[in-house]
């Protein structure tokens, strides 16, 4: 059973792989790894496959998102649980010396938690990515991440029904307009 779940998984989620250069290809699988709470993983045109981090829950688990590459170098990405408070995290992954690091770890409340769908780079340099819950009405948030400083801010609160209202659990990947600007 957990061979079939496995390969699953890596069907799957080969579709979030990544593009590197011409020869290698990055992804994430919400499943496998040690302690089953996913990795992060590479595959080269021959299909030879690294996994390059497993993940821990107190570092983030179960990534279900794509990753984007920064001119830094480095991936980033979101995991939907684990971290210090249990819902998720923003996490950076060098390919280079495969050092995986938490960025910013979600609290719940409100900053959001259990982020969805990964971050995307806007023109700015900055990442934006999505909270399926938390924020000032617990109905998700939008979020920035300056990579060089660290600095996190929430710029939507999600939240409200009914006509004129923005909705809430936002569960789309965020993607720029033609001059790549998110706000």
């Amino acid at each position: 059973m957990m061979n079939l779940r496995n390969l699953f998984s890596t069907l799957l989620l080969t579709s979030a792989m990544l593009l590197m250069g011409q020869q290698t290809y990055y992804g994430t699988t919400a499943s496998g790894g040690s302690f089953d709470l996913g990795t992060i993983y590479s595959i080269d045109d021959n299909g030879n496959h690294v996994v390059g981090h497993e993940m821990v829950r107190l570092e983030g688990s179960l990534p279900k998102s794509d990753l984007e590459q920064a001119p830094n170098g480095k991936f980033y990405g979101v995991t939907q649980f684990g971290g210090e408070f249990g819902q998720g995290v923003l996490f950076e992954y060098d390919p280079v010396t495969d050092t995986y690091t938490v960025r910013y770890s979600f609290n719940g409340a409100s900053d959001g938690g259990q982020p969805v769908r990964g971050v995307t780079r806007a023109r700015n340099g900055r990442l934006y990515g999505l909270c399926s819950t938390g924020g000032a009405n617990n109905a998700g948030t939008l979020f920035e991440f300056i990579i060089g400083t660290g600095a996190y801010s929430v710029r939507v609160d999600f939240g409200g029904n009914g006509p004129g209202t923005i909705g809430g659990r936002p569960i789309a990947k965020l993607e720029p307009n033609s001059t790549a600007s998110i706000l």
